[in-house]
């Protein structure tokens, strides 16, 4: 597994946002550009279950969100979560 995958240049300052390798499987956590980007997720309710959803990521000077199902690195977006009070994105 790539350790580190550049998933946008940031828009402004050229600066990358990145997904960071968890050591688990195909888990990787969102690292902005810059510490002050927060990232800005979008999300469905489950009209049964009530349960969050997130369909994509975005943060500052990011350009066009993720979306699950996007080809990042020749892989699959297959869900984004939040762990551990970070935005992680796994894929298939």
């Amino acid at each position: 597994m790539k350790k580190e995958i550049v998933i946008r240049k940031n828009i402004y300052t050229g600066k990358e946002h990145k997904l960071i390798w968890s050591g688990k499987g195909k888990l990787y956590y969102f690292k902005p550009a810059e510490d002050w980007m927060e990232p800005y997720i979008n999300f469905t309710i489950d009209p049964v279950t009530k349960e969050k959803k997130i369909l994509s990521l975005d943060s500052d000077g990011f350009g066009i969100p993720v979306f699950l199902g996007d080809i990042i690195d020749n892989m699959e977006v297959e869900s984004i979560i939040s762990q551990n009070d970070k935005i992680c994105v796994n894929f298939k």
